[in-house]
């Protein structure tokens, strides 16, 4: 059960690119700067916040900075698809 609905959720999971590039952002700048990861930035500079609080960026972020190459995957899978 667990698998067929890991398939089912992961199924043509780039045919929406990021998903939502406010948020992917965010991931990206906390995957760079401690600062941004910690505020849950934008930017690397942490000027714009995201506004939402800053602990699944900080999930998403420390996952990207293990693994680089999977880090667009799994900002992509922990975003609801638009329809």
């Amino acid at each position: 059960m667990l698998l067929l609905s890991a398939v089912l959720c992961l199924w043509n999971l780039s045919a929406n690119g990021m998903s939502n590039e406010y948020y992917a952002a965010a991931v990206k700048s906390a995957s760079v700067s401690w600062k941004a990861w910690f505020f849950g930035s934008l930017d690397p500079g942490s000027f714009i916040t995201v506004d939402k609080p800053p602990l699944s960026i900080w999930l998403m972020g420390l996952s990207a900075r293990a693994a680089p190459g999977v880090a667009v995957a799994s900002v992509a899978a922990s975003r609801p698809t638009r329809r």
